[in-house]
C-alpha cells in the first residue's frame, strides 16, 4: 500500500485510514478515523467541496465515490507531517465497473494522482484540502469510450 517510511503515529493512522476506508470501503471504519464533523475545504470537482459532513454524510460520500470503482486502491507515495496537519501524495488505480454521469461502465483500468492535506482534531481526521488530476480521469474515460465505439 505504501512505499514510504512510517515514522509517526499520525502517519500510521493515515495509512490505516486509506487502507480501511478508501481501499477496503469499510463504512463502519469511518467511526475510528473521523472527528464528529469533517470539512472538505478545497477539492475542485468533488460534489462535496465546501461541505461539512457528519459521520453518516461521510459514509454516504464513501459509498457514492466507490460505487463506479469498487476495486479502487490508493498507493501512498509520500507523507509530510506538520503540527495539526498531514499531507499525503498518492496514486489511485481502479477499474471502471459502474456508471458515472456521462460515462457507462467500461471495465477499463483508470489511474489518477493527487495530493491531500488532512487536518486533525483530537487525533481524528476533521477535514481535507485536496488537488487531484480529475482532468486525467476524464481523458481516460473519453479515450475508453472512443475505443469502445470503434
Amino acid at each position: 500500500m505504501h512505499s514510504v517510511a512510517i515514522n509517526s503515529p499520525r502517519k500510521q493512522f493515515l495509512v490505516d485510514f486509506f487502507r480501511d476506508v478508501w481501499n477496503a470501503g469499510d463504512v463502519e471504519a469511518c467511526r475510528r478515523y473521523l472527528a464528529p464533523s469533517y470539512t472538505i475545504w478545497h477539492d475542485p470537482g468533488d460534489p462535496w467541496e465546501g461541505q461539512t459532513l457528519d459521520g453518516a454524510g461521510f459514509q454516504e460520500r464513501l459509498r457514492i465515490s466507490r460505487a463506479p470503482f469498487p476495486d479502487q486502491c490508493f498507493e501512498i507515495v509520500g507523507l509530510w507531517e506538520d503540527q495539526d496537519a498531514l499531507a499525503v501524495s498518492w496514486t489511485w488505480r481502479a477499474t471502471h465497473l459502474g456508471d458515472l454521469p456521462g460515462f457507462a461502465a467500461t471495465g477499463r483500468r483508470i489511474t489518477m494522482s493527487g495530493m491531500t492535506s488532512y487536518r486533525f482534531e483530537n487525533e481524528r481526521l476533521s477535514g481535507h484540502w485536496q488537488v487531484v488530476d480529475r482532468l486525467g480521469v476524464f481523458q481516460q474515460l473519453q479515450a475508453h469510450r472512443a475505443a469502445g465505439a470503434g
